[in-house]
């Protein structure tokens, strides 16, 4: 994985890597319904998302 890839995180959600650490963990970006510019974050560990299969 890296940074800007859609991942699909534990809770079904679906975001984009804004930092990749380097064992793995990353920083995923996700967009809430508050609006087009509103978003929030949320820490996960590598084992926890993979990548969104989204064509």
């Amino acid at each position: 994985m890296k940074e800007y890839d859609e991942v699909i995180v534990p809770d079904g959600r679906i975001g984009h890597i804004i930092e990749l650490f380097d064992n793995g963990d990353c920083l995923v970006e996700f967009r809430t319904p508050d609006g087009p510019d509103a978003y929030e974050d949320e820490f996960f560990k590598a084992n926890q998302v993979k990548l969104a299969d989204i064509d």
